[in-house]
């Protein structure tokens, strides 16, 4: 009767997990929460059962594009019923610190930190009044990249995201403008003596 079924992930973050479980119709102590990385590293911690049917928790500290297994059993004395089992996985942190490191007529430069989690690479997006480009594959390992043929006089918006399969990151974004062209450069004189 202390068995626990239908644990469920509720939600997630970039790093913790939301999950909830039924209630046993049987006393019980607290329950044992173990969720274990895909290196292996298992982490415990007890759990109040709480007054409602089913019993919320928050497992925080997680590693961002993470996939972990969940388990929670009840206790009671020194007994634990039969675990149930969940997987969760926590979202793709966004890249952070985009910024426009060099602007020209018709290139910008864009950098950011990389994200902590395993991912495939990076899209990168801009938008102008003109309307807005392609996204564009970065890949997983770069910190900077150089947008070219942007038009010149223009304020575009860069977007910036990680992704892995078919799960993504926030968006991070900056501006650049880009400037004015030049006339055409003018020749010095050559003064005869």
């Amino acid at each position: 009767a202390s068995t626990i079924d239908d644990i469920r992930v509720t939600g997630q973050t970039e790093v913790a997990i939301q999950v909830d479980w039924k209630n046993p119709q049987a006393e019980v102590d607290y329950f044992r929460l173990t969720h274990t990385d895909p290196s292996g590293q298992e982490e415990e911690l007890n759990v109040q059962r709480s007054q409602e049917a089913r019993t919320k928790h928050t497992i925080v500290g997680l590693y961002p594009g993470t996939e972990y297994q969940i388990s929670v059993q009840s206790i009671k004395g020194n007994t634990g019923g039969k675990a149930s089992f969940a997987t969760g996985v926590t979202d793709i942190d966004a890249p952070t610190k985009l910024v426009t490191t060099k602007v020209t007529e018709d290139t910008a430069t864009v950098s950011w930190n990389k994200v902590q989690a395993e991912i495939e690479g990076y899209m990168l997006s801009y938008t102008s009044a003109e309307g807005s480009s392609s996204d564009i594959f970065v890949g997983r390992d770069s910190t900077s990249y150089r947008l070219v043929g942007l038009r010149p006089g223009v304020l575009h918006t860069v977007y910036i995201w990680a992704f892995s399969g078919d799960k993504v990151s926030g968006k991070s974004s900056t501006e650049a403008e880009t400037g004015l062209q030049s006339s055409t450069p003018k020749v010095p004189k050559l003064f005869s003596l």
